[in-house]
């Protein structure tokens, strides 16, 4: 059997994946840190990378209780 995914499924797969081919598309290393880049990447230009270091834990943690 041969796994591919793309994005959040070539992580899934690289993670839980039993098979002997894995393709991983655009991978990344973590949930946490995409949300992070992707934070960072589309917050107003007035609010500084600090901030967004600070209040991320909470709304990260919210976002992850919301998921589950």
């Amino acid at each position: 059997m041969i796994l591919w995914g793309r994005s959040m499924g070539a992580a899934t797969a690289l993670k839980y994946g039993k098979s002997k081919i894995i393709v991983a598309d655009s991978c990344f290393q973590s949930f946490k840190s995409v949300c992070k880049q992707i934070a960072k990447k589309n917050s107003p230009n007035y609010v500084p990378n600090c901030l967004i270091s600070c209040v991320f834990p909470c709304v990260f943690a919210k976002l992850r209780s919301d998921i589950q």
